[in-house]
């Protein structure tokens, strides 16, 4: 099944702000951001709720515990900002650039992104269902002890993804790089792939193929 979509009000519903400051709990709901630069923010468990955040930039921040439900972001950067135990519900993210950004103890559920860069982005023992990453790059991203549930990397790199100890159920590899990925062939039990991955994971499970 994919990712439920964000649900927002149609754009004249929406409040559009000039800049927006995250403080400890606070709460938005029905804004839309276009070209703001909220690099720095610094808060721990705000939210934000049925809002449209376009060519904006939220570059190293600390956003603890973040809750983002029916949001949709385009075009917008997270670049090494920590957003640890966060959550987020019916989220999209496209073309966006996330590197190094801190997903760990997060939980995504519904949550599509597409053509996003999440190089050496941290989600370690975070909790993924019902996932997309649509043309992606993963490099170097940190999975470990993540449990991901019908979460699918559909033509995406994942050179040197870490994914020890993580559980995986119903994955859907298709299209994708999957060069010096860190898993263990035990934890693909149930995953899809496509016919030209197939070498990939017989050498991984050990087999030479004469």
């Amino acid at each position: 099944m994919p990712p439920k979509l964000p649900l927002l009000p149609k754009t004249p519903k929406l409040d559009l702000l000039e800049t927006i400051n995250l403080t400890d709990d606070s709460y938005f709901e029905h804004i839309e951001l276009i070209g703001i630069d909220a690099s720095g923010n610094e808060a721990t468990d705000a939210s934000i709720m049925s809002s449209r955040i376009s060519r904006s930039e939220f570059n190293d921040s600390a956003l603890i515990g973040l809750k983002l439900r029916d949001v949709s972001f385009d075009h917008v950067n997270f670049l090494n900002s920590d957003l640890e135990k966060s959550q987020h519900e019916r989220i999209e993210y496209d073309h966006s650039r996330l590197m190094g950004i801190k997903l760990i103890d997060a939980q995504l559920e519904h949550v599509t992104f597409r053509r996003c860069s999440l190089d050496f982005a941290l989600l370690r023992f975070a909790k993924l269902k019902y996932v997309l990453f649509e043309k992606c790059t993963l490099n170097d991203a940190d999975m470990q002890g993540a449990e991901l549930s019908n979460v699918s990397f559909i033509d995406c790199d994942l050179t040197n993804l870490e994914c020890s100890h993580a559980k995986l159920t119903a994955i859907d590899f298709s299209g994708s790089i999957l060069d010096n990925m860190r898993v263990m062939p035990e934890q693909l039990k149930g995953s899809t792939i496509d016919p030209t991955q197939v070498h990939h994971f017989i050498r991984l499970l050990g087999i030479n193929v004469k």
